[in-house]
């Protein structure tokens, strides 16, 4: 009775121990189990800050570059406007100083073409003076300008077939003809009375054949009238009709020499 209680008791022992293997075994099966989902579930925590760690870093350095890009933007539009109104400045300055030279620059030309225009008037003047005080010596200097005159008429009239690579020369000529006829008509012109004295009546009245003859020979204008441009029979006429007259004045100037010339 004693040993099959007693085997009994081993038994319910046994089956005791068991048990509590077994609930040991779950429990540290529960627990690795309970420890394998903390520790993914911390790998899991961990890997999400990370991430998260990550994107926050690559948002603040995405902010940073943008931030310095738009600053690196906004300097250089600052700086393009910068040069933009510097380089505006300096071409109203350009602009200022071109104006400036200008008006003075006509300042100047119009103080030279005044000056000028005096200076002409003075020379005119006293040109027209000594015309007027009509002598000998007036005499001889009107011989003289008829005498060119003369000289460059037959010139011209001998350049009548001038080729159009020489008529530039042949013009320079016609402007001298021209500006010794203006002298030669603005002498006769001025010779109005006698009453400075310094012709007798003699003289004057050969004075006065000579400014007539002058004034109704016929002298040519060349401006305008070039050689080339009436070289048919009706033109070298008219110019031989010019140069008859004038060498009938230079003939009589000749002729009437006055005392002291």
């Amino acid at each position: 009775m004693g040993i099959f209680t007693r085997g009994k008791d081993l038994e319910r022992a046994r089956i005791e121990k068991e048990r509590l293997e077994r609930e040991l075994a779950n429990r540290t099966r529960r627990d690795g189990e309970r420890i394998m989902i903390q520790e993914t579930e911390k790998r899991r925590l961990e890997y999400e800050l990370a991430e998260r760690t990550r994107r926050d870093e690559e948002r603040i350095r995405a902010d940073s570059i943008r931030e310095y890009e738009e600053e690196r933007l906004r300097e250089k539009e600052r700086r393009k406007r910068e040069e933009e109104r510097r380089q505006h400045e300096m071409e109203l300055a350009a602009i200022r100083d071109r104006e400036n030279a200008r008006l003075e620059e006509e300042r100047q030309k119009q103080l030279l073409e005044d000056q000028a225009i005096r200076d002409a008037k003075d020379r005119r003047n006293a040109k027209l003076k000594k015309m007027k005080e009509a002598s000998p010596e007036t005499l001889q200097d009107l011989r003289a300008l008829i005498r060119n005159r003369y000289e460059l008429d037959i010139e011209l009239w001998g350049l009548r077939s001038a080729r159009e690579p020489d008529r530039p020369k042949v013009l320079e000529k016609m402007v001298v003809a021209d500006a010794i006829m203006e002298d030669i008509m603005t002498t006769i012109s001025t010779w109005e009375n006698q009453q400075d004295g310094n012709w007798d009546e003699e003289e004057w009245e050969r004075v006065q054949e000579i400014k007539e003859r002058l004034l109704t020979g016929g002298m040519r204008v060349w401006e305008g009238n070039p050689p080339w441009a009436d070289a048919d029979n009706a033109g070298r006429g008219r110019i031989g009709t010019g140069k008859r007259r004038l060498g009938a004045g230079r003939r009589r100037v000749g002729a009437g020499r006055v005392s002291g010339s």
